[in-house]
């Protein structure tokens, strides 16, 4: 997947329409998470949804959304996901071992800029 810059994300947002329902209130809680990192169902609690899956949903139909504006092909049935985020797998705990049980989601920093500067998620309080 090719890496897209906060300009070339700012510029298909301009362009497209801004998102509506959960989908600006889980972006922002995503942005704000320490160093932009967390669990679907992390996200997916801060926003009132009862389950990862519709985290995970919502979060495609916006990648998939986002890629197709940028020009950017996924192979069928794959996700444009890591256009806005990098994946850590899970490690899973043991006696010896204490790790995420879930994939996290980290935001890239490219995408975040472009959110707040295409008015889809407000600035960081004072920031």
């Amino acid at each position: 997947m090719k890496n897209v810059t906060s300009q070339e994300f700012l510029a298909q947002f301009l362009n497209m329409r801004k998102p509506g329902g959960r989908v600006p209130e889980f972006l922002k809680s995503h942005r704000d998470a320490t160093g932009r990192a967390s669990t679907m169902s992390v996200l997916a609690k801060d926003v009132g949804y009862r389950h990862y899956k519709a985290m995970n949903l919502q979060y495609g139909r916006l990648a998939e959304r986002i890629a197709r504006a940028l020009g950017c092909p996924t192979q069928p049935g794959h996700v444009a996901m890591e256009l806005l985020v990098e994946f850590v797998a899970p490690k899973g705990r043991s006696a010896r071992h204490l790790s995420n049980d879930e994939y996290i989601v980290i935001m890239r920093p490219e995408f975040a800029t472009a959110l707040v500067a295409a008015g889809w998620i407000p600035e960081v309080k004072g920031a």
